[in-house]
Formats: structure tokens, C-alpha cells, sequence
């Protein structure tokens, strides 16, 4: 049992954490309700593609010093684990407010995010799981340095967090969030890719993006992108753990991006991921030598919208 709520809490976490990381509100939209109580901010409403759309579009973020942007997440996680020729259905969702504070803003446009996340409720197999003191402490204390096209260029994870090492040395853009931003103007229906890294995962992917879409609403420029990205797994055991855990499989991903050009900032994220992958896993026996091997095979899916709330000034 410990095995089966491992593994799954890990993929859980490596999704949540990646996707939750590189969102940015709208600053026009200010105030709000308390968090226990927050709805998000409509998203902008696509307009049909028009042929009369600016051409040469710059696409890109823009940071401000002393900003909150506050997000709801909303995340669902659907498959099934298999260990032992016995198949368990998993099925989790949850669901939180996500507070990222803008600290500092570079000369070049990169800016130092500080992500804090509350008022988490998870579900797992039908049943709400309390968020304790622990789980508190690993999702607050993160940062990060990103550039104004969305790529990452340092991040500092806290070291409660199991999963610390593998995304500190992570690089490139955002790989299950699904969006960077090009180097150059773009025009409707152009593509263009970014590479991304996670080395202690052993995962080397590619992202492709395209601008599907260009509106104005309310005196500001919308884009709508599309996103995929597909790559490999292959996570081999720590030494220095307690626990031996090797993960390999592959795992791929869309999303739907509504970006505000006129503010540089992201409106909505959709996206969805697919694992499937083998893990194996070694506890330490009762008698303080090695353990016996368990190995498991799962199949999942998951689904996470981010969307604004609201923007605070500090």
C-alpha cells in the first residue's frame, strides 16, 4: 500500500508542480473576494480566426515588481495502476489557490517568481484527503527566474519537496504547462519549438507550439496558441535515498493557451497529459536491510485548468 500512494503522489506532484509554475494573470483585473470564497475571471472569449489579423506579432511576458497574481487550479487525475496482475482504478482530483508574487524584474525583462499555494482539497478515490503540515510546507517556498518568452531560467525548489532535486535542474520551457514564447514575430499559423529538460528524470522533450488564433477584446490584443510536446522518462534510483525508485515510459501533453499580448500576460491554461510507466520501487525492511523489489505499471491521465482570479499590488 505505502508503494501504491508513493508512486502515485509523485506523479501527482510532477505534474502539479510542473504545470503550476509559469501561469501570470492580468493586471487590469483588480480586488476580489477572500480566498475561501474566490471565483476566476472569465477568460477571454476566442473570436473566429479573421484574415485581417496583424501580421508580425511579438508574443511575450511582461513582469512587474511587487505584483500577486492568485489562480485557482483545478487538476483530475484518471487510470489505472498495475502490480502483481492486479489492476487498481486511480482517480484523484484537486483543487487550490495558487499566489505568485513577483520579487525582483531584471534589466532584460526576466523576473524572480515566488509561488505559494492554499486552500487545497484533494480527493483520492472518492474520499477528501485533509492537507497536513507537511504537505503545507512543500508547496510553499518555491521560486524561480523566468524570461519574458516563458522559459525557465532558474528554480529554486524547497527542499521538503521529494521531488526538489529533479526540478531544480530542470531548464527550457514550460514542458507539461505548454507555452514559450518565440524569438521573433509570428504570424497565424506559424509553429515554432523549445526544448525542455529535466535531467534528473532523464527526460529530454521537445515543445511545439502554434498560433492558432488573434483577437482584440476590450481595447486588448488576445492570442490563442496550441501546444504538444512528447518525450521519454527514465528516472534511475538515488543513491543517497532511503528509497531505490527507478521510473521510465512515455509521457505526452497538449494545451490551449489564451495569452494577452497587450499586458504580455497568460489568461487560461488547458491541458492534458498521458503517462505510462513502469516503476520500480525498494523500501527498507523492518530489520534495516534491503527490501524487496515491487514493481508497477500505471496508465494515467490528467486534466488541469489555471485560470485568474484576481491581481494584487504589494
Amino acid at each position: 500500500m505505502v508503494v501504491k500512494k508513493t508512486a502515485a503522489s509523485l506523479l501527482s506532484m510532477l505534474v502539479l508542480a510542473s504545470l503550476g509554475s509559469v501561469i501570470h494573470a492580468d493586471p487590469a483585473v483588480q480586488g476580489g473576494a477572500p480566498d475561501t470564497a474566490v471565483q476566476p475571471a472569465p477568460a477571454p472569449t476566442p473570436a473566429p480566426a479573421s484574415p485581417t489579423a496583424p501580421a508580425g506579432l511579438l508574443l511575450g511576458l511582461k513582469f512587474k515588481k511587487g505584483e500577486v497574481f492568485v489562480y485557482r487550479m483545478t487538476t483530475t487525475l484518471s487510470g489505472s495502476m498495475t502490480q502483481g496482475g492486479r489492476v487498481i482504478p486511480m482517480n484523484s482530483s484537486t483543487s487550490m489557490v495558487m499566489d505568485q508574487t513577483v520579487k525582483s524584474v531584471r534589466p532584460d525583462g526576466a523576473a524572480r517568481l515566488v509561488v505559494s499555494m492554499g486552500n487545497t482539497v484533494m480527493t483520492v478515490q472518492g474520499r477528501t484527503i485533509p492537507m497536513n503540515a507537511q504537505i503545507k510546507g512543500m508547496l510553499t517556498g518555491n521560486s524561480m527566474v523566468m524570461d519574458t518568452h516563458g522559459s525557465i531560467v532558474t528554480m529554486d525548489v524547497n527542499s521538503s519537496n521529494p521531488m526538489a532535486s529533479m526540478f531544480s535542474s530542470s531548464s527550457g520551457s514550460g514542458f507539461l504547462s505548454g507555452y514559450a514564447f518565440p524569438d521573433g514575430a509570428v504570424n497565424i499559423g506559424d509553429t515554432w519549438t523549445k526544448p525542455y529538460s529535466i535531467p534528473a528524470m532523464g527526460l529530454n522533450a521537445t515543445n511545439t507550439y502554434s498560433l492558432a488564433n488573434s483577437w482584440v477584446q476590450n481595447g486588448k490584443q488576445f492570442v490563442a496558441i496550441h501546444s504538444s510536446a512528447s518525450g521519454n522518462i527514465s528516472m534511475q534510483p538515488n543513491s543517497q535515498s532511503q528509497m531505490a525508485m527507478s521510473m521510465s515510459g512515455p509521457i505526452t501533453t497538449t494545451s490551449d493557451i489564451i495569452l494577452d499580448n497587450t499586458n504580455g500576460v497568460v489568461r487560461q491554461v488547458k491541458g492534458s497529459s498521458n503517462t505510462q510507466m513502469s516503476v520500480t520501487m525498494t523500501m527498507p525492511s523492518q530489520q534495516g536491510g534491503p527490501g524487496t523489489p515491487q514493481t508497477m505499471t500505471n496508465n494515467m491521465t490528467t486534466s488541469t485548468t489555471l485560470q485568474l482570479v484576481r491581481v494584487e499590488q504589494h
